[in-house]
């Protein structure tokens, strides 16, 4: 198989062609040969005699025919756009031209392109035309890929990109220049390299406007030509990522469908028209937007059927929506939590009619861990239960708890996340207003020719006590008691620095204190620091009220719910078979949680009856 043509559409080959081909090369040789070596004198000259069997040298010839019928056949309509080359091994430097849309490389002589190495697999990866560019996908070898040595299953190609299979290297070559200008990582950096430059400081522009005007000597080249290709910006490409997916389905998550409707929009427009993967994601999240504003709109309809009674209609409406939708928890509140509990029993009672026995308990399962008291969920657990038998019962049960382990982890991974972009989004802000207020304080103090502290010194102040620096905010107040601009800024930094003062002893005894006193210290903290900076340090003093009021512990500070619930159910489940277990059980949930906390008094109350 001749590599370096092996996608050139495989053009079919004239057998009967190539042995005419042959007999005519051994003829026309044999003629040479003949007329070079003069025949004896009176001995007529033998007639040409074409042998069966052709030499190397033969082939070569007919190698060399051969090559360009395929080539003429690649002229019509095949040209490459890409290439690969072999760049170690014993098959260094072979080289195959991509002309098909699917390219398989690996050991087995079945493939496009052969890698001759015991490391790499039969079929090991194939080479993709997608559209305007090539992709290459892992086949599911045994040692995987890599590309510019980072492991990878399938992932976008430029320009030189070096593809390992096992310890095979090929480079990945693109010959069409379309493809090229797109799809070349010299590009992308010369990009960088434009966007840099034009982003250089003010200083470092007047010092190259200096010295062109030195050098061409005079200011009409910087007028008429550099100062319209400065101004030029470097446009950066939009591109759709996790962060701004992230939004929209924080908007969705928080019922405003509209406003991720208006941004997905926004996104679309900004795409361009080979962003189909991003293009569908964003559809995507359209359809979950109609499906979502469809369940609003029963809900609305049901509220309005809810003054009326009829109750056959709202299960009409409500009864199908599932409970991944975004208003399950409103349908709850409008059909009433017993409703929605009779309908999910209801479904239970179908599966098991139809033998979906798996899918019966897990339902089963997740409305019991809701509500481990209801009365009509533990006569259907009894009456599967006596059906299945209490082994797989139990097991189906460990798995289900474990799956909303494992989605309560990522729900939370995904709030700490927000709220991490959040507390990220607001310090920039303020830092920005900071260095804007430092900014304007500067123009102000260079037009005035006596340097005097001002009203944005005493805010300035108050950042530093919002930030905690009490002493440092005391300092700089008592300064512009001293140099205030005028007689009403050094009053309001007196008032300001006597309040700051306040506060920070009641607040240090109020991290010694405990109980009643701890709290009543804080209340004062809460006033003095409304007088100081509007509430600005409110939402950590309620913190702090929180924890003095629940106890202060450990269990009441920060306690898994979903384990107080395990726990209770388990020790619950173990009361008439297993006394000695099910108190140990209840007692640590006595541990884990609060006093407040409902499952404390549930677990109280079951212990006091063992």
């Amino acid at each position: 198989m001749d590599q370096n043509n092996a996608g050139a559409g495989k053009p079919k080959i004239d057998k009967e062609y190539l042995k005419k081909l042959a007999d005519k090369i051994k003829a026309e040789k044999q003629k040479k040969a003949n007329l070079s070596g003069q025949a004896p004198a009176g001995k007529p000259a033998q007639p040409p005699v074409v042998p069966e069997l052709l030499t190397d040298e033969d082939e070569e010839d007919m190698a060399a025919e051969k090559t360009a019928i395929i080539d003429l056949a690649s002229l019509s309509g095949h040209a490459a756009d890409a290439r690969l080359v072999i760049l170690d091994g014993k098959d260094q430097g072979k080289s195959l031209d991509i002309t098909r849309d699917e390219v398989y490389c690996g050991r087995g002589l079945d493939n496009d392109f052969v890698v001759s190495d015991i490391s790499v697999s039969r079929k090991h990866f194939k080479v993709v035309h997608d559209g305007d560019h090539f992709t290459v996908h892992d086949t599911g070898s045994g040692n995987g890929i890599r590309v510019n040595g980072k492991k990878e299953s399938g992932v976008t190609l430029y320009h030189n990109d070096i593809i390992t299979a096992g310890a095979r290297n090929v480079r990945f070559d693109i010959l069409n220049e379309d493809i090229l200008a797109n799809f070349s990582r010299q590009s992308e950096k010369g990009e960088e390299q434009v966007i840099i430059e034009r982003k250089g400081s003010s200083a470092a522009m007047w010092t190259m406007v200096v010295v062109m005007l030195l050098l061409i000597g005079g200011g009409g080249y910087y007028v008429a030509v550099w100062m319209p290709q400065h101004q030029q910006q470097a446009v950066i490409p939009f591109k759709l990522g996790f962060e701004e997916l992230d939004r929209v389905d924080e908007l969705i998550e928080d019922q405003k469908l509209t406003k991720a409707e208006r941004l997905i929009a926004s996104y679309l427009g900004k795409l361009k028209l080979e962003d189909i993967k991003e293009k569908a994601q964003l559809q995507t999240k359209q359809k979950q937007i109609s499906e979502e504003k469809k369940i609003e709109e029963a809900i609305n309809k049901a509220k309005k059927l809810l003054v009326t009674g009829k109750k056959e209609e709202i299960d009409v409406l409500l009864k199908n929506v599932p409970q991944t939708s975004i208003f399950y928890k409103n349908v709850k509140a409008v059909a009433g939590a017993d409703r929605v509990i009779g309908w999910r029993l209801a479904e239970v009672a179908v599966m098991m009619d139809k033998k979906n026995v798996d899918q019966a308990i897990t339902t089963l399962t997740d409305l019991l861990v809701d509500n481990p008291d209801n009365k009509k969920i533990s006569a259907m657990k009894d009456k599967i239960l006596g059906t299945v038998g209490a082994e797989k019962m139990e097991a189906i049960a460990k798995e289900v708890a474990k799956k909303k382990e494992v989605a309560k982890k990522k729900k939370d991974a995904k709030l700490a996340k927000r709220k991490k972009r959040i507390a990220a989004a607001k310090k920039k802000k303020a830092r920005r207003k900071k260095k804007a207020r430092r900014k304007k304080a500067k123009k102000k103090k260079v037009a005035v020719v006596t340097p005097a502290l001002g009203s944005m010194d005493v805010d300035e102040a108050v950042d530093m006590y919002a930030s905690k620096n009490f002493n440092g905010a005391i300092k700089l107040l008592k300064k512009i008691e001293k140099k205030g601009e005028s007689s009403a800024v050094k009053k309001s930094a007196k008032k300001t620095r006597v309040n700051v003062t306040k506060f920070k002893l009641l607040w240090k005894k109020a991290n010694k204190a405990k109980g009643a006193k701890k709290k009543k210290l804080l209340e004062m903290c809460m006033k003095y620091d409304t007088k100081v900076s509007g509430g600005r340090l409110a939402g950590e003093i309620q913190d702090a009220m929180d924890s003095a009021a629940s106890g202060g512990g450990a269990a009441s500070a920060d306690f898994d719910p979903d384990r107080a619930k395990k726990l209770y159910m388990e020790g619950r489940a173990k009361k008439t078979s297993d006394p000695a277990a099910a108190r140990a059980k209840l007692e640590e949930v006595l541990k884990l949680v609060p006093k407040t906390n409902k499952y404390y008094k549930k677990a109280k109350k079951l212990l006091k009856k063992l």
